[in-house]
C-alpha cells in the first residue's frame, strides 16, 4: 500500500484514480472517477445511483491512466462526513455544536492541509437514517444519497493533496476502512436528523447491486465507423464529453507529442461513447479540426492538411474497432 508520505513520489500529473481508486475500493469505500470535483460517470450519485465494481473500478482507472483525473469516495451504507469549511464559518459552526451537545469522538479524517481546522470528519449513523443537509454555516453534511468527497490521494485546485489523517492531524499512513469510524453520538444525531426516518428501502439496497445504467441499443458482431457514429455518437453534447474535450484541445496546443495526444485524446471521446455519453460525434469533429489546424501550422513536423485527415482517420478507425470489441467481449462494461 502506499502511504501519504511516498504520494510524493510519484510523477504528477499521473491519474490519482490510477493510484488509489483500488485501494480505496478494497478498503470498502465506493468510489468513481471525477474532473476537479464533477462526476466523469453518469449514475453513481444521488438516491439512485449505483456502486461501481471492482471491474468496472479498474477499467476506468485504467482509461485514464495518463490523465490527472481525482477520484471521489460516496458515502457506504450507515456513514457520513461532516464538510467542515474554515473558510465559511465552520470552526466556529463546530464550537457552537460542541458546546451545545458535546464532544466529537476522535478519528481518522480527511484533509487538504489547509490549517485551518478545514476537513471531512466521518461517523457511522443508523442505515436508513436521512440527516439535514448542513450543520449550519460552513458545515455541510455528505451522506450516501447526497454529496460525495473528493478522496485522499486526489489533486485540490490549489496544488495541495487530499489525504488522510490521525485525530491529531497528523498523516495516517493507511486507508481506514468504514467499519472503524465511531458511531455519530445520539444527541448529534438526534439535532442532525431531526425527524430522522429510513430512506433506504429493501427494494433500493438491492438496486445498489445493479450495474450503472447504460443507454446503448442491441449490439451488432462487426461494425463500421459510420455505423458506430450513427449508433453511439449522436446526440447533444453531454458535459463529461465537453469536459474531456476541453482537456485534450488543451493537450493538443501544449506543443509535445501532438500525434499522441491526439490518438489518446480519440480514444476518450469514443470511449465515452461507447459507454452511452452523447455528443462524441460532434466532439470529434471539434477535435479533428483543431488537431488539423495544430500540425498543419508551421514549425518542427509540420504535415500537409491531407497527411493530417489521413493520420487522424487511421487513429479514429483505430479506437473505434478496439472500444467496440473490448466492449462486445466484455472487457468493457456495458
Amino acid at each position: 500500500m502506499r502511504t501519504n508520505e511516498n504520494i510524493d513520489e510519484f510523477e504528477w500529473p499521473e491519474s490519482p484514480f490510477w493510484l488509489y481508486g483500488l485501494e480505496h475500493f478494497d478498503a470498502g469505500w465506493p468510489v468513481f472517477p471525477v474532473n476537479g470535483k464533477q462526476p466523469l460517470m453518469a449514475g453513481v450519485t444521488g438516491r439512485e445511483g449505483v456502486d461501481l465494481t471492482r471491474e468496472q473500478v479498474a477499467d476506468e482507472a485504467e482509461r485514464y491512466l495518463n490523465s490527472p483525473v481525482n477520484f471521489a469516495l460516496r458515502m457506504p451504507h450507515g456513514v457520513i462526513a461532516l464538510d467542515i469549511d474554515a473558510y465559511h464559518g465552520g470552526m466556529d459552526t463546530l464550537a457552537d455544536l460542541t458546546a451545545k451537545f458535546g464532544s466529537l469522538p476522535p478519528a481518522p479524517a480527511h484533509s487538504v492541509n489547509r490549517d485551518d481546522g478545514s476537513g471531512h470528519l466521518f461517523f457511522r449513523v443508523p442505515v436508513g437514517v436521512r440527516l439535514q443537509g448542513d450543520a449550519g454555516p460552513g458545515i455541510d453534511i455528505i451522506q450516501r444519497h447526497h454529496r460525495y468527497a473528493v478522496a485522499p490521494g486526489s489533486i485540490h485546485k490549489s496544488g495541495r493533496r487530499y489525504h488522510w489523517v490521525d485525530p491529531g492531524g497528523q498523516p495516517l499512513g493507511r486507508i481506514p476502512s468504514p467499519e472503524e469510524f465511531p458511531a455519530l453520538p445520539a444527541k448529534w444525531l438526534e439535532h442532525l436528523a431531526g425527524s430522522a426516518r429510513p430512506t433506504v428501502s429493501p427494494r433500493a439496497r438491492k438496486r445498489s447491486a445493479r450495474p450503472p445504467r447504460r443507454y446503448n441499443p442491441p449490439a451488432a458482431p462487426t461494425i463500421t465507423t459510420a455505423e458506430w457514429f450513427e449508433r453511439y455518437g449522436d446526440g447533444r453534447m453531454h458535459r463529461v464529453v465537453r469536459q474531456r474535450l476541453r482537456h485534450w484541445l488543451r493537450e493538443l496546443v501544449s506543443g509535445d507529442g501532438r500525434h499522441d495526444a491526439m490518438a489518446k485524446g480519440i480514444y476518450c471521446l469514443i470511449g465515452l461513447g461507447q459507454d452511452g455519453y452523447p455528443g462524441a460525434k460532434q466532439a470529434m469533429r471539434q477535435y479533428r479540426r483543431a488537431f488539423v489546424a495544430a500540425v498543419t501550422s508551421p514549425g518542427e513536423g509540420r504535415r500537409s492538411e491531407r497527411e493530417a485527415k489521413a493520420e487522424w482517420t487511421r487513429a479514429r478507425d483505430e479506437a473505434v474497432q478496439k472500444i467496440y470489441a473490448e466492449w462486445l467481449t466484455g472487457a468493457r462494461a456495458r
